[in-house]
């Protein structure tokens, strides 16, 4: 099962299209330890680092941990979407994005 977290949150992280940067200031989890989840190059992953990373990049969490086997297809979609988006932006306007999304999500609170 490990094995298999491995493997989904490299999926997630890659798939999300977010530079380690930006994944880092979205979830307080240091670049490097971004690069070695993405690579496969931990052991134990805190769960915490999974929810936080799965809620940035539009990953079901039960999926992601391996308690569904597939991902709601309307969340797959806004994430196919968001990658496609985002991937067509310079760094500067990720991070301008970025920036929106925090804005937009502090006005709910």
């Amino acid at each position: 099962m490990q094995d298999q977290l491995k493997k989904r949150l490299k999926q997630a992280i890659v798939n999300s299209g977010l530079s380690h940067r930006t994944l880092e200031s979205l979830t307080g989890i240091s670049r490097t330890t971004i690069f070695r989840y993405a690579n496969e190059q931990v052991d134990k992953i805190p769960f915490e680092a999974i929810e936080k990373i799965a809620n940035v990049t539009n990953t079901d969490l039960k999926w992601l941990i391996g308690l569904d086997d597939e991902i709601k297809e309307n969340e797959n979609n806004l994430g196919e979407q968001l990658v496609t988006l985002l991937s067509s932006l310079t760094e500067e306007e990720k991070e301008k994005a970025i920036e929106y999304i925090k804005f937009i999500q502090s006005q709910k609170k």
